[in-house]
Parts: C-alpha cells; structure tokens; sequence
C-alpha cells in the first residue's frame, strides 16, 4: 500500500458529519475530497523530511553508495559539533585516548576527503553544507497543524474550517504515524538511526543497509547482485551468510 492509499484508507475511517440548521453537508462529495488532498499533501512532506536526501543511496552503485555515505557521515557529525575535531572525534571514534582519537579523525577526513578538516569547514565541502535537518517527532507534528490551519483558513465553508481547526492536532498526529511507517518500510528510519552511531559501526551497518535495501526492491536478487557489484555466487553466499531468504525480502 503506498502513502496514498495509506491515507485515503485512514480518512475513509474517520467518521464525519457536519449539520448546519438541521443540514447536513456530504462527506461523500465535499469533506472526504478536500481532506484527500489536505493529508496526502501533508505526509508527502512529512515523508520528504524523513527521508531527506537518503534515497540517493540506492540509485548508487554500492562501492559509490558506500563512499557518498562515509562523507556525509564524518561532515554532518563534524558539523553537529561546531568542527570541534577532538569533540567529534570522541563522539564517533571508539579510542578513549582524547589526542589518538583526535589524530585518527584527522587522518580519516584526510584519506575520505582530500583536504583538512579547516579546509573542509571553510568550504563546506560543496553540497554537504545543504544537508537537510530532519525534525523531532514533536517538530513533525507541530509543523503539520500549521499546515492543517492554513489549508483550513483557505476553506469557504465555515462548519469544515472549524472542524480541521479543532481537529488539528490530532490529524496531525494520525498523519505523522501514516507517514512514519510508510518510511519505516522503505527502511528509511533505520538509516537515520544509523549516522547516530560510532563511525566503524556505521559504515558497517550501512553497507549491509544498503545490499538489503537493495535486494528487497529487486525481490529476485539479479539486480541487487548487479548493483552491489556481486557475482551471483558472491550473492548467494552474502545471503546465506547472513541466515536469509530471498523470501525474507519480499514479506
């Protein structure tokens, strides 16, 4: 089910009745439309700012994929420290050692991106400056009740502007958790969690994000073999590895 038709499915849910004078307005042919388009609207943002930039990824090659992740990694952590090199460096390294650590992420920035870390922070390393910032949950919903607010002030009927109005936040919060697994199924959410962990850790749950992200979406396995630059035996014994299916990729 897409996000669509996850949110039609949970609008046609919802029971709504509006009376005005003993009248009573048609949810068939006015109400359950204009909510259609208002929450469609709203979770293709909110699914845009959990995503981010992350669907990127799996349009890469692997060895490519790997490489864009290990740079946006080490740059968003640096950044989220103010480039404080040994404040980062003990956040991600895995040595106690405040100077070992600190000289193992200078080497590492050097090795990923060619420059200094000063170099990298004085040019902001060209597209990484843009990375986007994803939003708490309490961010999510509270931005999507503004919207809901502002599509109901456009709305001429009075009765279904009241109703959005009060009803804000609580369509907010049934759209943010629409939103929320819809992106937890393409395995977005995992991939946020993981640029919060240690850096070899990371990289290494990436890698393995990434060849099953890919062989779910290829359900056969030939072309998540393909892209991850796999020989079709190297592939099958990646997913025997791993005590896995093909099955398991197409639940």
């Amino acid at each position: 089910m897409t996000l669509e038709q996850a949110v039609k499915a949970e609008i046609d849910s919802w029971d709504i009745t509006l009376r005005s004078e003993g009248r009573e307005m048609s949810y068939e042919q006015f109400v359950r439309p204009v909510l259609y388009g208002i929450a469609i609207a709203i979770a293709e943002d909110m699914r845009e700012n959990f995503v981010g930039g992350n669907e990127k990824y799996l349009n890469l090659e692997y060895h490519d994929a790997v490489k864009q992740f290990r740079e946006e990694y080490l740059f968003s952590q640096l950044e989220s420290h103010q480039f404080k090199v040994k404040e980062t460096a003990l956040h991600i390294l895995a040595s106690p050692n405040p100077e070992n650590a600190r000289t193992a992420l200078h080497s590492r920035v050097k090795e990923i991106f060619g420059v200094t870390v000063k170099e990298l922070r004085e040019r902001k390393c060209g597209d990484y400056s843009s990375l986007p910032e994803l939003l708490t949950t309490e961010g999510s919903i509270e931005r999507a009740e503004v919207k809901i607010k502002e599509y109901a002030d456009l709305l001429r009927a009075s009765l279904l502007r009241t109703l959005m109005e009060s009803k804000s936040k609580e369509i907010a919060q049934r759209i943010y958790e629409l939103a929320r697994d819809e992106v937890a199924e393409e395995g977005f959410l995992e991939l946020n969690e993981i640029f919060e962990d240690k850096y070899v850790e990371a990289v290494s749950r990436f890698r393995e994000w990434y060849i099953n992200q890919q062989i779910k979406r290829s359900k056969d396995g030939a072309e998540a073999a393909k892209k991850c630059g796999l020989t079709d035996g190297a592939f099958r014994q990646w997913v025997f590895r791993h005590s896995r299916t093909m099955a398991d990729f197409q639940q």
